[in-house]
């Protein structure tokens, strides 16, 4: 059962973003690009070839080519496709979905098995 529908909007700019208070930056040695349920069950919730869709595809697709150029690794989680629409699972639902979802894997594009 997919997820109600959800209308167009516009994909938020770096002007929607907060300023970084942390002096802080992202060492590629010691990171990971983790592309967080980025799957047919969500994003096909929204109307196909509309924002914000097609720029989320576009930045994905674009962090997931610096990553591999930085030479990170990239992660992909997703959750089981047949959930029912309704209130978020809680935390003792989500433990026992924990060994049971598709795990984490390396992005194949990047030749990992």
């Amino acid at each position: 059962m997919g997820l109600p529908g959800i209308g167009s909007y516009p994909m938020p700019d770096r002007t929607a973003l907060p300023r970084s208070h942390g002096s802080w930056r992202i060492d590629p040695m010691r990171a990971a690009l983790l592309v967080h349920d980025m799957q047919n069950h969500f994003v096909g919730a929204f109307p196909t070839g509309r924002s914000p869709v097609v720029e989320l595809v576009d930045n994905v697709a674009t962090l997931r080519e610096l990553a591999g150029t930085l030479g990170m690794p990239v992660v992909f989680s997703a959750e089981p496709a047949g959930q029912a629409p309704g209130p978020a699972l809680g935390r003792t639902q989500r433990h026992g979905l924990h060994h049971g979802r598709a795990a984490a894997r390396p992005d194949p594009a990047q030749g990992a098995e």
